[in-house]
């Protein structure tokens, strides 16, 4: 569950695709996701996002911003190959920040394939001091990190 206030966010008001501010905005809502495998080469891969994007200022729904989303894929990787059938859906919106103009809900598939990389290159660093608990970018010290050896495997 996630809940948002926004204060002073841009959005697109649909006038030509014109952006805007919106003095008061709560997203809110519930994602779910997840990965089930189906056999040793196949899995599937979903998610669902419900929410409620709102112009708290004039109670109306977000121009442009679903409801409801996802994506659904379904991956296949088989020795040095991986291919992918993805999904991705969205739900009726509106296309104007009045919410007087639907627009209707959507859904846009892609594939996608690419040989595996069976052997991937890490770079290791060892330092030999390391940072304070306390990360304030701005008043740390040059020298409180001190690289004193890596690795590429």
């Amino acid at each position: 569950f996630f809940v948002n206030d926004i204060k002073d966010a841009i959005v697109i008001n649909g006038v030509f695709s014109q952006m805007e501010n919106a003095a008061k905005v709560r997203i809110e809502g519930v994602e779910f996701n997840g990965v089930q495998p189906i056999t040793k080469s196949w899995s599937i891969r979903l998610n669902v996002t419900g929410q409620d994007p709102r112009n708290r200022t004039t109670d109306t729904v977000l121009a442009r911003r679903s409801q409801v989303f996802g994506t659904a894929v379904l991956r296949y990787a088989q020795g040095g190959f991986t291919m992918e059938a993805i999904a991705r859906g969205e739900g009726v919106r509106y296309d104007d920040s009045e919410n007087t103009a639907k627009l209707p809900a959507m859904v846009i598939a892609g594939l996608r394939a690419a040989p595996c990389r069976t052997r991937r290159r890490t770079i290791h660093l060892r330092t030999g001091r390391s940072l304070s608990p306390i990360f304030r970018p701005t008043s740390l010290p040059k020298a409180s990190i001190k690289p004193v050896g890596g690795s590429i495997r």
